[in-house]
């Protein structure tokens, strides 16, 4: 994407085309490049818009187009376990999960009463830290930053709380995982890994 006379790395995401107008008021977000204009919009990416904000985006692009875009792993019973990260730098997520029972967290997309989510806290933890079960999703909870847009809230109960070095990013590369900058799914491997030992500091 060309802005000025400085070339800037971008992505293309389908939208709906009431969208827009909305969309282009704000910042990082530009007519979509040598795409329908009505129904395309390119985000640069440059740190202007959040990881999480883009995945988002191309978790709806995927729908809009009419692909199936990341599938969920969900059992005959329609639930599914994913790893969502949690980044200590711009939320005290130890505070928040220290001692509770269950806790309330940004609702992803996709996500469904009775899937599992795995947090994955970044540096300096570095590691999948806890373990919930979702009990209830689509709380109403308006919030936006640079960093974050929310609409609705999840909350879950929290089932596990692992030691530090029990399945740290090292442990997820050696699982095929490369990388956590947004809701992913969780491959059947890390689940049974996680399962085999859970590693737990719960009752401790």
């Amino acid at each position: 994407l060309k802005c000025g006379d400085e070339i800037i790395e971008a992505i293309n995401v389908k939208i709906k085309p009431d969208h827009e107008a909305e969309l282009l008021r704000r910042d990082g977000f530009y007519p979509g490049y040598h795409m329908n204009k009505k129904n395309w919009v390119s985000i640069i990416l440059d740190d202007t818009v959040s990881d999480q904000t883009i995945l988002e985006f191309l978790e709806h692009s995927r729908e809009l187009a009419g692909q199936s875009g990341r599938k969920s792993i969900r059992t005959g019973s329609g639930n599914a376990a994913w790893i969502v990260p949690a980044n200590p730098k711009y939320f005290d997520v130890i505070s928040h999960f220290k001692g509770q029972e269950n806790v309330t967290w940004k609702q992803g997309a996709k996500i469904r009463t009775g899937d599992i989510l795995y947090m994955y806290v970044a540096a300096p933890y570095s590691c999948i830290k806890y373990k919930g079960k979702v009990t209830e999703i689509n709380i109403p909870f308006e919030y936006s930053s640079k960093k974050v847009n929310m609409k609705y809230m999840l909350r879950m109960d929290v089932l596990e709380e692992y030691d530090d070095d029990y399945c740290t990013f090292d442990k997820l590369r050696e699982l095929g995982i490369k990388a956590v900058r947004g809701q992913r799914t969780a491959p059947g491997n890390l689940i049974e890994y996680m399962e085999k030992n859970s590693g737990s500091t719960i009752g401790k």
